[in-house]
C-alpha cells in the first residue's frame, strides 16, 4: 500500500510539469519580485488543484459512476479558455503599459526585482521610484489550480478506480497525488520565476518581450487544448 501511494505522490510531482500546468504558473509569477513569492504562487495553485481533485473524485467514487466524456471535454476546454485569458492579460500588460524591470533594496538585506510601468518615458535617476508592490492574487492562483483540477479529474479518476481496489485507497492515492502535485508546482515555480528574474538584471531592455513571449505561449497552449479534441491528437500530459 505504501508503495502504491509513493507513486501517487511522484506521478504528481511529475504532473506539475505538464504543458498547461507550466503556461498557467508562468503567467502568475511574472512580476513578482521575490523567489519566496513565486513559490507562494505555486502552492496556492497547488492547492486549489488538489482540493478540486479530491472533490471530484470523491463525489464520483461516492456515487460509483464516472464522468461523461463529454464533460471531461468540456472541462479541457474552460481549461484553454483560461489560459487564453491569461496569456491575453500578461501580453496586454507587457506590450500596452510598457514594462520594464531593475532591482532595488528595501532594506540592507532585502535585495530584489521590481517589475513596472511608466504611462509616460520617465528618467529614472530623477525618478525617486516610491512604490507599493501589488498584492500576490494567492485567490486567483487558487481558482486557477481548481479549473486545472477539474481538466484533470476525469483521467484522475480512471486511474485510481482502475488501479486500487478499495475506495479508500483510491481516494488515499488522489490525496497523495494532489500533494506531489503542489510539491512540484512550488519547484517549478521557484525555477521559472530564475530566467525573468536574471533578464530583469541582465538584459532589463528585454524584459517586456520575455514578459509578451511567456503571454503567447499561454494562448497557444490554451488554444491546443480546445482544438486538442477536435484534432484527434493528445498533447502530451494535458489537464
Amino acid at each position: 500500500m505504501s508503495y502504491f501511494l509513493v507513486i501517487g505522490f511522484v506521478l504528481g510531482i511529475r504532473h506539475a510539469f505538464d504543458a498547461d500546468h507550466l503556461a498557467a504558473v508562468t503567467t502568475l509569477i511574472l512580476g513578482r519580485p521575490t523567489r519566496r513569492d513565486s513559490i507562494r504562487i505555486g502552492v496556492a495553485w497547488g492547492v486549489g488543484h488538489a482540493l478540486m481533485l479530491l472533490a471530484a473524485t470523491t463525489i464520483v467514487l461516492l456515487g460509483s459512476g464516472g464522468i461523461d466524456p463529454r464533460y471531461a471535454t468540456v472541462f479541457e476546454s474552460l481549461a484553454g479558455v483560461m489560459l487564453i485569458l491569461l496569456g491575453f492579460d500578461v501580453v496586454r500588460r507587457a506590450v500596452v503599459s510598457g514594462l520594464h524591470g531593475h532591482g532595488h533594496r528595501h532594506g540592507p538585506q532585502e535585495f530584489h526585482y521590481h517589475f513596472h510601468s511608466h504611462d509616460q518615458a520617465v528618467v529614472h535617476t530623477v525618478d525617486p521610484h516610491v512604490h507599493s508592490h501589488a498584492p500576490l492574487t494567492l485567490g486567483r492562483a487558487c481558482m486557477v489550480g481548481v479549473v486545472h483540477g477539474l481538466a484533470g479529474s476525469a483521467a484522475l479518476i480512471l486511474l485510481s478506480v482502475a488501479a486500487t481496489p478499495s475506495l479508500l485507497l483510491a481516494i488515499l492515492y488522489v490525496v497523495f497525488f494532489g500533494v506531489g502535485t503542489l510539491a512540484g508546482m512550488a519547484l517549478v515555480s521557484a525555477a521559472l520565476a530564475i530566467p525573468f528574474r536574471y533578464c530583469a538584471a541582465a538584459h532589463p531592455q528585454r524584459l517586456q518581450l520575455a514578459h509578451a513571449a511567456a503571454g503567447c505561449v499561454s494562448v497557444a497552449v490554451g488554444a491546443w487544448l480546445i482544438l486538442e479534441p477536435l484534432l484527434g491528437v493528445g498533447l502530451a500530459g494535458s489537464a
